[in-house]
């Protein structure tokens, strides 16, 4: 396009852009080749009305308007077998993103044709996913990951104080929850239940979960689910953007900041061309983002004092370059995430008589009052990635991706002393080193006709160096896998299928403590693992969808051979060598409805299990130099699991939309005979949001709301073997409020939000340290978002 185009005079207000994504609003697959048309909002004669701009999605769903003048427009959205869709777009800053979603039309299910590439990430239909994008996970900036995802329903979090948090999907946490960032298998020291994930949610756009056993595309461990952590796809509109976030938290005292600057070079010039003069196409195609955050918090606080010692420092940046030339598609990746967590102060006791005054006692003996200084004990952790991604498009419309990743996880852990010997300064007590090498190949067939195979393979390498204190041995692992996924879209039936085979060998190095000599023993896992599973449309606003499928997951070096304190969690954990591979049975169905004023979604599970590996606690205490901990075993199990999610969200007005989910979990012990400790107890949010703004005004996009959180007791216990019962039910309310203020050009996006707002004292149940103290009281959080 030549010249400027819209309502305002040609020059610099007219340089702006609209761009953004074309995705189905079931599966969130990217739809190629739809087609989009902008003209300026109520125009009826001219240009803008009987020649409105028309583009095409490309492979990826992504489309652009350039040369835009500032003001209104209208968007039309159509793909053959989807209602199109007509949404309103104000113009102001140089870019505007406006993701568009369509819903199937009714009856035309069978005339769909997706023509283009598939991303090789895309779950299976047959699966349920959630994706927190846009101002849902605008809402969550300056959270940590699990945090953020707990609004999910069926989604929980297992906490460790107010610091250290992991997601749990359906009940199951640790390593049968599987984090991919930006793709690549996240791998640190994620073995333990209560080490954080190593990711920045600063550098996503979309945080999705997909529930339900998906080892076929992703590998074994990822039986209860998948988190995928997607940053935004490096721009290919000429210019520079980027954005700012700013968080301001009163819990803590949290402040957050992080920002991005990105830009994609045109295709007409370059620079460094020979004494400064431009050379055609010479960067054409290349794109680049640079990423950093800042997070610091001070003590946090529970409703009624300070939980001494749990501050926060964190510093992270990332790197991301993109060139597209011809047929193929490269990137590269670096990320740097540097923390550094206090651990709650009471945890940590001297005797074993102390120990149980702590668990006994409502209210710790701690410090009451705030700092930001953290001191022992604390973790201290650095996690890199290096990320190398190829994409090759073959003749005929199918592609080829090959992924490489390095990752190196540094962990170092102090316990509440300084070492015996002054000279060595503050060296940790516990230091653990992890390098990992991945690689991942796949193959995927076009996506236009009504087959379509997605075929890879996986390899992956691992060493573990281990320093001072004894926790887990230094250890080698390597694995190799294979799969393939097919489906079959049909008028009004969708199946799909897959079997995988996974091959993981183990070698552990071990000092025998009465000759001294180094032992190593060696272990060798694998198996075959299926999925088969279908989505059914029963009519316009109604679809079904089912899947079985099969999963497992070998034992960690932890489990197998741990043997000491774990600063963290305040527990001593024995490891089990005699622990076999853990076998899971997943069955899942869904039914979903959506029209224009009510959307729901209801969906059952059945996750059987044989030899479900758990940290159990075994009733005893033990006094070691570092203070005395409760003890737990590593321990397996015959298991089962059921539980059902709904979740509907009404519109009785276009103003007015209210939102209520449920999330109900039994999980049972046949071995025992009794109860699974540290299942979730049930749970139920409910929700009401106004939207205030009209059509025009500086303040047309705003929002008031409240919430409600109802978590209930956790009856459902063993009859012994926890050192202490399960919490009381606990009722929590929160508020919300925004608007995005429309200043000339600029956007300012503004949030604020109140989390138990009446400051209620409770203590959760999959909370480690709820032993010793209450969560988090009342907590104000203000958020500004400025894109440019």
């Amino acid at each position: 396009m030549s010249r400027a185009w819209g309502q305002g005079a040609p020059g610099p207000a007219c340089a702006l852009s609209v761009a953004g994504r074309v995705l189905d609003q079931r599966t969130g697959e990217p739809l190629p080749g739809a087609v989009l048309r902008l003209s300026a909002a109520g125009a009826t004669a001219g240009p803008s009305a009987a020649s409105p701009l028309t583009e095409a999605a490309d492979a990826d769903g992504h489309y652009h308007f350039h040369q835009l003048c500032a003001g209104s427009y209208v968007v039309r959205a159509s793909f053959v077998g989807y209602a199109e869709q007509v949404l309103a777009v104000e113009v102001r800053g140089r870019l505007t993103t406006l993701d568009i979603k369509l819903k199937a039309a009714p009856g035309q299910l069978g005339e769909v044709r997706v023509a283009g590439e598939q991303p090789a990430a895309t779950p299976l239909v047959s699966q349920s996913q959630t994706t927190l994008s846009g101002a849902a996970l605008q809402q969550t900036r300056g959270q940590n990951l699990a945090t953020a995802l707990q609004g999910i329903t069926g989604v929980y979090s297992i906490q460790t104080g107010p610091t250290i948090a992991k997601p749990v999907i359906h009940g199951l946490y640790g390593n049968r929850v599987l984090l991919l960032n930006n793709g690549v298998r996240q791998e640190g020291q994620q073995w333990a239940n209560d080490h954080a994930p190593e990711i920045d949610p600063f550098t996503a756009t979309r945080l999705s979960v997909i529930k339900g056993a998906a080892s076929i595309r992703y590998g074994a461990d990822a039986i209860g689910g998948v988190v995928l952590v997607e940053p935004a796809a490096l721009p290919d509109t000429a210019g520079v953007g980027g954005e700012v976030n700013l968080v301001g938290m009163t819990n803590g005292r949290l402040g957050a900041a992080s920002a991005f600057v990105q830009q994609a070079f045109p295709a007409d010039t370059a620079l460094g061309a020979g004494r400064g003069q431009p050379r055609a196409g010479l960067l054409r195609g290349l794109s680049y983002r640079v990423q950093g955050t800042l997070r610091r918090a001070g003590t946090a606080r529970a409703a009624n004092y300070y939980l001494t010692n749990t501050g926060l420092a964190e510093r992270n940046y990332s790197l991301a370059l993109g060139y597209h030339r011809g047929i193929v598609r490269t990137e590269l990746f670096f990320s740097r995430f540097d923390t550094q967590l206090g651990i709650f102060a009471g945890s940590e006791t001297g005797s074993i008589n102390d120990l149980l005054a702590a668990i006994e006692r409502p209210r710790p003996l701690t410090p009451d009052q705030f700092t930001y200084a953290i001191s022992r004990p604390y973790q201290a952790v650095v996690h890199q990635l290096f990320k190398a991604k190829a994409t090759a498009a073959l003749p005929g419309g199918g592609r080829v991706e090959a992924t490489y990743a390095r990752q190196t996880d540094a962990r170092s852990e102090y316990g509440s002393q300084l070492p015996y010997n002054p000279a060595l300064g503050d060296v940790p007590d516990l230091f653990l080193s992890l390098t990992s090498h991945t690689l991942d190949v796949a193959y995927l067939t076009p996506a236009a006709g009504v087959w379509s195979v997605t075929a890879g393979l996986s390899g992956q390498t691992q060493a573990n160096i281990r320093q001072y204190q004894y926790l887990i041995p230094n250890f080698r692992n390597y694995g190799a896998g294979a799969f393939v996924l097919g489906k079959h879209r049909g008028e009004r039936l969708t199946l799909e299928g897959g079997l995988r085979y996974d091959y993981r060998w183990l070698r552990a190095f071990l000092t025998d403590v009465t000759t001294g000599r180094v032992i190593q023993p060696t272990t060798v896992y694998q198996a075959v693992t299926g999925t088969v599973g279908g989505l059914l449309a029963l009519g316009p606003s109604l679809s079904l969808t089912a899947n079985l499928a099969t999963a497992w997951r070998p034992p960690t070096v932890n489990e197998l051979y741990a043997a000491g304190v774990h600063q963290s969690a305040a527990t001593y954990e024995l490891g089990n060598p005699d622990l076999t591979k853990e076998q899971a049975y997943n069955a899942s169905a869904s039914v979903l409805y959506t029209t224009a004023q009510l959307e729901g979604e209801v969906g059952g599970y059945v996750n059987y299990f044989r030899n479900y590996l758990y940290l159990e606690p075994s009733g005893r205490y033990i006094r070691t130099v570092r203070g005395a901990y409760p003890v737990f075993d590593y321990t397996q199990a015959e298991v089962i699991f059921r539980g059902l999610d709904a979740r509907a969200s009404y519109h009785p007005t276009q103003r007015l939309t209210l939102t209520s989910a449920a999330s109900l979990l039994w999980a049972w012990n046949y071995s025992a005979n009794d109860y699974l400790i540290y299942a979730p107890p049930n749970r139920w949010q409910n929700s009401v949001r106004l939207n205030l703004g009209g059509p025009a005004g500086i303040f047309r996009q705003s929002y008031v709301g409240v919430n409600n959180l109802l978590v209930a007791r956790q009856n459902r216990t063993p009859a012994s073997g926890d050192y202490a019962p399960a919490p009381a039910a606990y009722n929590l309310w929160g508020a919300e409020a925004g608007t995005i203020l429309h200043a000339g050009p600029r956007v300012l996006d503004l949030s604020l939000t109140v989390s138990n707002l009446f400051n209620r004292e409770y203590r959760d149940y999959l909370n480690r340290f709820r032993y010793y103290a209450a969560d988090l009281g009342q907590n104000i959080q203000l958020r500004l978002r400025v894109p440019f």
